[in-house]
């Protein structure tokens, strides 16, 4: 707990401290918060059963317990690019919050309320994307740059969309409200060719991942830090009714739904997730007013009192583990933070 919360606090300091010294939305502003963010991700040791499955799959290239089905193919070809370099789960890591990193510059780049957004990634998603479901962070951050392209209307880089999509299968989703009728033909195109040579991957993976995570349905709950989101998130929109089309309206009623039917079905997060970032993209890309950057601090703020709980309740969780069962503390370096175990 103590490691994340100084964490935040440096990433905060060296943000305030580039606003003041390169003007809030210079892109040089946010670059040593950024580097920051990139090395304590890539050289932590094990944060989670992700980052275990992560290292567990790296470590089976050359082995007969091999399954490439267990990720999708431009991540496996990305990781077996990786193994090549070097056979080292903690490099396979360090270079994947590097890649992280980097897509976050380039999306950065692209957005006109920089030190903003850095924070707001920071409190909201990086945990999230960088810490713990990292090829999923990968496939929205490619995605997002055409998306971003296209609000600034620019030319799209479409063959990112289908690269994050390879990446993660998730992406799916946005890439059916995003696509623009001007590029439905080479998007029909993909799609049959993928589900000729990669169809029966699609499919057990949705039956395996998908399906098998929908049969276990929870129950619905009333999350107050949940509705306090969406008040603020609706209070953004209205603040900024008059230059949001209709599509993010649409966009933002699937982002409600997707994050109340999360409690039921668990597997559903990953499409709230990508649906919200695509709607604070868009918020971040253009100039906010004073009244909207006023509640994006508030909205930082809140994010990071319920990103250091979700720490802290996980910490306490793992110690109530090991006390009431010893045997677990064998597991323990699976799931806590071990600072620097790259060097050692």
């Amino acid at each position: 707990m103590l490691s994340y919360f100084v964490f935040f606090f440096i990433v905060f300091l060296f943000t305030l401290l580039g606003s003041y010294f390169f003007g809030k939305n210079n892109i040089r502003s946010i670059l040593t918060p950024l580097v920051i963010m990139t090395l304590f991700a890539g050289l932590r040791g094990n944060v989670g059963t992700d980052t275990f499955a992560y290292k567990s799959f790296f470590n089976s290239f050359g082995t007969d317990k091999l399954n490439i089905s267990t990720f999708e193919p431009v991540f496996v070809f990305y990781a077996y690019l990786i193994h090549l370099i070097w056979a080292n789960d903690q490099f396979f890591i360090f270079i994947i919050s590097i890649t992280t990193g980097t897509l976050i510059y380039y999306n950065l780049k692209l957005i006109e309320e920089k030190t903003l957004f850095l924070l707001f990634y920071l409190t909201t998603y990086y945990i999230m994307f960088n810490l713990n479901l990292m090829r999923f962070g990968i496939g929205v951050l490619l995605i997002s740059y055409p998306f971003l392209l296209n609000i600034r209307g620019e030319k799209p880089k479409i063959g990112l969309y289908f690269l994050g999509f390879l990446t993660h299968f998730a992406t799916l989703f946005t890439l059916l409200i995003i696509i623009q009728k001007k590029h439905i033909v080479k998007a029909t195109l993909f799609f049959t060719l993928f589900f000729l040579f990669l169809g029966n991957l699609l499919l057990e993976k949705f039956k395996s991942y998908l399906f098998l995570g929908l049969i276990s349905i929870g129950k619905f709950h009333l999350d107050f830090g949940l509705l306090l989101e969406i008040v603020m998130l609706s209070l953004l929109f209205w603040i900024n009714r008059k230059d949001i089309k209709r599509g993010f309206v649409f966009l933002f009623l699937i982002y409600i739904l997707l994050r109340n039917l999360t409690f039921i079905f668990e597997m559903l997060q990953r499409f709230a997730y990508l649906t919200g970032f695509l709607i604070y993209a868009n918020f971040f890309s253009k100039k906010l007013n004073l009244y909207s950057r006023l509640l994006i601090i508030v909205f930082i703020f809140f994010n990071l009192y319920r990103s250091l709980m979700f720490i802290n309740n996980s910490d306490n969780a793992i110690n109530d583990l090991i006390a009431e069962y010893p045997g677990f503390s064998s597991l323990y370096s699976q799931t806590r933070w071990l600072p620097f175990k790259f060097f050692w």
